[in-house]
């Protein structure tokens, strides 16, 4: 009996985050249309945005045993793609699929020689590829460019001027959905259950017959491709892109800061670990070397005094008021 009872507590469960999730969905495309002020347009667009990094890094570390400090690579790239095809006079919508696909491209040609090195040392290794696409960035000028635009100057997107804030936020929206539902289908799948066996133990996955190299390949891929439409909204979103922003190091603290906050391995913690570096962002935004300085130091803290983040607290407490009762 009372397995059948935790089997229906369970079921309710389910349904009842269900339910919530439906209701958070539909909230947030219903908001526009109650009037969005200007600073509730940039939180939503940057929430969303800041989202969608910290859930793909969550499974490309917690649950694929990846952990990249150089997704600002496929931000970086894609953000370029899109001014460039979009000043080419590409529609904007099809400007930032095909940007996407370029930087699942990129990710797929450089895997090769990433996956050969582990722990640390791939860390290190895609944190240098970002740094030599930005120094690429910096010094490059295609021959169509204006004295004024490329190199460490960086390139205006055009489609800002045409395309509303709202269409971006929309945007913005969809992608977050689509990464966080295409994660959960994948861990709910056999590729999911392997992925995690290889980032368990890699040796006996392959020990096991798991084509470990495949596997890896294509949670890298999928990663990089959503990583790539978020990075394109982004910049969509500010009008410009130069190489020190959109190779920085941000792009590799934000989505780490958002996880750690909220807790690997859950997809729920990266959404409250958003919520927190959004507020943080737009607070600290005028103070960069400040900002970046604060979200160390918060990161570090959190390491050592809840290393689950906030869900791992949250876990804590209802466990001992369950004991308590």
């Amino acid at each position: 009996m009372s397995s059948v009872k935790q089997s229906l507590m369970s079921i309710n469960r389910n349904r009842n985050v269900l339910l919530c999730l439906l209701i958070i969905i539909v909230v947030l495309f219903l908001v526009p249309f109650i009037g969005l002020g200007e600073y509730l347009t940039t939180f939503l667009i940057l929430f969303l945005t800041f989202l969608t990094m910290a859930e793909l890094w969550n499974f490309l570390a917690g649950y694929c045993g990846l952990f990249s400090l150089g997704q600002g690579a496929y931000v970086g790239l894609a953000g370029y793609m899109l001014g460039v095809l979009t000043d080419f006079g590409w529609q904007v919508h099809l400007a930032i699929i095909t940007a996407g696909i370029v930087s699942a491209i990129f990710a797929a040609v450089v895997s090769k020689p990433l996956f050969r090195i582990k722990g640390v040392y791939f860390s290190i290794g895609t944190l240098a590829l970002t740094e030599m696409l930005r120094i690429f960035f910096t010094s490059w000028r295609p021959p169509w460019a204006s004295p004024v635009t490329w190199g460490g100057a960086g390139i205006p997107i055009k489609a800002a001027t045409y395309i509303s804030r709202m269409e971006i936020y929309y945007l913005a929206l969809i992608i977050a959905l689509l990464a966080i539902f295409s994660i959960k289908i994948i861990l709910n799948s056999k590729l999911g259950l392997n992925i995690i066996a290889i980032c368990d133990d890699e040796d006996a996955a392959l020990s096991c017959g798991i084509p470990t190299y495949r596997y890896k390949l294509y949670s890298f891929v999928i990663c990089c491709f959503f990583t790539g439409l978020a990075g394109a909204t982004f910049y969509l979103y500010q009008g410009y892109i130069e190489p020190q922003s959109g190779f920085g190091i941000a792009w590799t603290l934000i989505p780490l800061m958002a996880t750690i906050i909220g807790g690997l391995r859950s997809i729920e913690g990266p959404v409250v670990g958003a919520i927190i570096v959004t507020i943080l962002y737009l607070q600290l935004v005028r103070f960069m070397g400040l900002s970046l300085i604060v979200q160390g130091i918060i990161v570090l803290i959190i390491v050592f005094v809840a290393p689950r983040g906030l869900k791992g607290i949250f876990k804590t407490i209802a466990e001992h008021t369950a004991k308590s009762k």
